[in-house]
C-alpha cells in the first residue's frame, strides 16, 4: 500500500485538480465511497471535510483546511464571509423580516429541537471559463449551519423548482432533527412544487421567511 503524502501545503497539479473538480460536481459523496455523516444513507451534501477525504483517496495527498478553502474559492464556491454575520449576508428584505420575527424563530428552534441552516450565495462555478449555456452551466448551492460549517451541492443547469425540491429533500435526510432553513433571498422556494413539498414535510422542515408571506410589504 502506498503511503499517503502528508505535506499539508502541497498543491494538486492541474490534472489532479481537474479530476477532483469533475468528481465533486458530478457525483454525490456516497457514490465515491466517502464516509457518510451520521451513518445516513442516500443523498447528502458535500463539505470541506468530505473534499479533503476525496483528495486523500484519489490523489493520496493530505492538505490543510486553508488550501481546501483556496481551491473552493478558485472554483467559485464562496466560503462564508467571516467579516459579516450570516444575517448580514442575506438580502435587505430578509434582514428586515428577521429583525421582527427572528427571536420567535430562535425560540421555536429551541423548543422544537430544530437545527438552523442559512442559505449561502448561489452562483456559477467552474475551473476556468464559466459555461454560459443555461443547460450546461454548473450552479453551486451552499447551505451554512448556524455554527458556521458550510455544505454544498452542485447542479447542472439552473436551480429550478425540481432541483430546489431535490436540495430540500437531501438536506432533510442529512439531519436527524427538524430543520429551520433561513433564506438568503426571496427569489427561491416560492413556486407551487416547493410549497407542496414543504406542506408534506412540515414536520421535518420549515423555511423562513415562509414562501407564502409577502415580505416586501
Amino acid at each position: 500500500m502506498k503511503k499517503v503524502q502528508s505535506f499539508v501545503t502541497r498543491k494538486l497539479n492541474k490534472e489532479q485538480e481537474a479530476k477532483v473538480f469533475k468528481l465533486v460536481t458530478t457525483y454525490w459523496p456516497h457514490y465515491l465511497g466517502l464516509r457518510q455523516p451520521y451513518n445516513i444513507e442516500g443523498l447528502f451534501f458535500w463539505s470541506r471535510d468530505l473534499l479533503k477525504q476525496l483528495i486523500k483517496k484519489q490523489c493520496e495527498i493530505e492538505i490543510a483546511d486553508r488550501v481546501v478553502v483556496n481551491y473552493l474559492t478558485r472554483w467559485g464556491i464562496k466560503p462564508l464571509n467571516r467579516a459579516k454575520t450570516k444575517l448580514e449576508q442575506c438580502d435587505s428584505d430578509i434582514q428586515c423580516w428577521w429583525k421582527t420575527h427572528g427571536e420567535e424563530v430562535l425560540a421555536r428552534s429551541k423548543s422544537e429541537n430544530a437545527k438552523i441552516f442559512w442559505m449561502g450565495e448561489i452562483g456559477l462555478i467552474g475551473l476556468e471559463k464559466v459555461e454560459s449555456s443555461r443547460n450546461k452551466r454548473l450552479t453551486n448551492v451552499p447551505v451554512i449551519e448556524n455554527q458556521g460549517r458550510m455544505h454544498w451541492l452542485t447542479f447542472q443547469g439552473e436551480f429550478n423548482d425540481e432541483k430546489q425540491v431535490m436540495f430540500l429533500n437531501s438536506l432533510k435526510r442529512q439531519s436527524r432533527t427538524k430543520i429551520f432553513l433561513i433564506r438568503k433571498t426571496s427569489t427561491h422556494f416560492n413556486k407551487w412544487l416547493v410549497k407542496h413539498w414543504l406542506k408534506d414535510n412540515k414536520d421535518y422542515m420549515e423555511i423562513f421567511p415562509p414562501p407564502d408571506v409577502d415580505i416586501k410589504k
